[in-house]
C-alpha cells in the first residue's frame, strides 16, 4: 500500500475561531468584508484587512463562559489581567459588526482604519454599564464607514426605545384600566344571570344578545383608547428619548449623502418662504 502524505492546506486566516457574516443570510463581498479571527491574549477579533486590525476588548483571557460562539454571533462571560466582563457581538452584514461589553471589558481599534480591503470605523456609546460599539467596513471612503457605522447606532437606538415604549404599553396597570369596563360589564352579566337563575327568573334571548353586543362595543372602544394611548406614547417620548441617546455623541459626516441632505433642505426653506 503507498502512503499518502498528509494534505497540506494553505494558512490563509490564521489562528483561532473564524467571524465572518454568513452568505446564506444576505449578500457578501469576496473583496470587501470583514473576516476576523478570535484571539486570547489579548482578548479580541483580529479582522484580516490587509494589513491587520486588531478591535481589543481586554488583556489576556484567564477563563471564559461561553453560552454562544458561532461563526457570526458571540456571547460570552471572560475574565481577564484586567478584570471581568460580558462581551456580546454579532454581524448584522458582511460590512458591519455590532455588539456591547459589560463590566472591566472596554473596545478599541488598534490598527490602521486604512487597509486594502477598505476603510474601517468604530463608533462606541457607553452607558449605564454597558458600551454598545459597532464596525464598520466601506470599500469607497471613510465617511461611508463612518455613516454606517451611524446608521447601525441608530438603528439600535431607535430599537431600544421603542421597546421600553412597548413595554409601558404592555404593563399591567394599564391593561386593566383598559380592559376594566368590559370585564366589569361581563361580571355585571354573569352575576345578574346566575342570581336570577336561583330565583327561577330565567332571561330572554334577547337579553344575551344586547348583552353580547355591549360587550363587543366596550371591548372595541377600549382597543381604540389603547391606540390612541399608543400614539400619544411612541411619538414626542420617543423624540425625547432618541434625542437624549445622542446627546453628546460626535456626529459622523455622511459623505455626498449629507451634501443632497443639505441641499434638500435648503430647498425645503425657500419653498416654505415662497421662492
Amino acid at each position: 500500500m503507498v502512503p499518502v502524505s498528509d494534505p497540506i492546506m494553505p494558512d490563509i486566516w490564521g489562528d483561532g475561531k473564524l467571524l465572518t457574516f454568513s452568505g446564506l443570510d444576505g449578500p457578501t463581498s469576496w473583496a470587501h468584508t470583514l473576516v476576523g479571527g478570535a484571539s486570547t491574549d489579548p482578548f479580541g477579533v483580529v479582522w484580516h484587512l490587509r494589513p491587520d486590525v486588531f478591535l481589543v476588548f481586554g488583556g489576556r483571557i484567564e477563563g471564559q463562559d461561553a453560552r454562544l460562539v458561532l461563526g457570526d454571533a458571540v456571547e460570552l462571560s471572560v475574565r481577564t489581567g484586567d478584570g471581568a466582563g460580558d462581551l456580546r457581538m454579532a454581524c448584522a452584514d458582511c460590512w458591519t459588526v455590532v455588539g456591547e461589553t459589560t463590566g472591566s471589558l472596554s473596545v478599541r481599534l488598534d490598527g490602521p482604519t486604512e487597509t486594502e480591503v477598505g476603510f474601517v470605523a468604530l463608533f462606541t456609546d457607553e452607558r449605564d454599564g454597558v458600551t454598545r460599539w459597532c464596525l464598520a467596513l466601506s470599500a469607497d471612503s471613510p465617511d461611508e464607514a463612518r455613516a454606517r457605522a451611524e446608521a447601525e447606532r441608530w438603528s439600535g437606538a431607535f430599537d431600544a426605545r421603542l421597546e421600553a415604549l412597548a413595554g409601558r404599553l404592555a404593563a399591567w396597570p394599564l391593561q386593566v384600566l383598559l380592559n376594566a369596563p368590559c370585564l366589569g360589564l361581563i361580571g355585571w352579566i354573569a352575576w345578574d344571570v346566575i342570581a336570577r337563575f336561583w330565583q327561577g327568573r330565567y332571561l330572554p334571548g334577547d337579553y344575551f344578545r344586547h348583552g353580547g353586543i355591549a360587550v363587543l362595543v366596550t371591548w372595541v372602544l377600549g382597543f381604540l383608547l389603547l391606540q390612541v394611548a399608543a400614539a400619544l406614547a411612541l411619538r414626542a417620548p420617543l423624540r425625547r428619548g432618541l434625542a437624549r441617546a445622542f446627546a453628546g455623541t460626535p456626529r459622523a459626516p455622511l459623505g455626498p449623502l449629507e451634501g443632497q441632505l443639505q441641499a434638500l433642505t435648503s430647498l425645503e426653506r425657500a419653498v416654505s418662504d415662497g421662492y
